[in-house]
């Protein structure tokens, strides 16, 4: 979820794996992985064809051909990301995304961390306060005495229609599963997601929804 909202470096990070999902940076469904050369040769068992010498090639955990047509899109991601700025520059770029995402989510963060709404039963999960160390995804709960299941909440915008929110554990089962006060793993929380390309007008219309749904 990180690579929409922050631009990644990670000769920076001095990591030796990072795997993200290439529609996570406006691509297809395929994905992309960065291995440290040493960490290659070390770290990883051949699982292609024993008479292959693939010791310190990428190719030794990739048993198959991959698919032509998606690696080849992923080569317009840049060319898409660069002219969101006048400098035309991939920093540039992502500096200007985060400071649109961090003013859209403020009508979202300052509806859910109401004194009203906290009273209502409304938890933020994880980071509340707005500032550049958070991306544009808001999960939440509404838990206490008048509880409301997450997929009602889903359900009550499907109704209206225009807006896709969602709910569940995103693949994070355990952490979801060890929250307190305890959660219905099966229902799990809200997600909300903005990127570059929404608007304070569209947050706006969630905030509005909401404020009916928990009125």
């Amino acid at each position: 979820a990180y690579a929409s909202h922050k631009r990644m470096d990670v000769q920076k990070w001095d990591v030796d794996y990072c795997v993200i999902s290439v529609y996570k940076v406006f691509g297809a469904h395929n994905a992309v992985a960065y291995v440290r050369p040493a960490a290659l040769q070390t770290s990883f068992t051949s699982i292609v064809h024993d008479f292959l010498e693939v010791a310190d090639k990428p190719r030794k955990f990739q048993p198959d051909g991959p698919g032509q047509e998606l690696v080849y899109g992923a080569l317009a991601i840049v060319p898409y990301l660069k002219p969101l700025t006048p400098e035309d520059d991939l920093t540039a770029s992502f500096n200007a995304i985060a400071k649109h995402e961090q003013e859209i989510l403020t009508p979202l963060l300052r509806f859910l961390t109401d004194a009203k709404q906290v009273d209502r039963g409304v938890r933020i999960i994880g980071e509340s306060e707005i500032n550049f160390s958070r991306t544009s995804n808001v999960s939440f709960v509404v838990v206490g005495q008048n509880a409301i299941k997450s997929k009602n909440i889903v359900e009550a915008f499907n109704k209206k229609g225009g807006i896709s929110i969602q709910c569940g554990y995103f693949g994070a089962y355990y952490l979801i599963d060890n929250l307190r006060p305890k959660l219905d793993i099966n229902d799990g929380v809200i997600r909300i997601s903005f990127v570059h390309y929404n608007t304070v007008e569209e947050v706006e219309k969630i905030v509005d929804v909401l404020r009916e749904v928990l009125a």
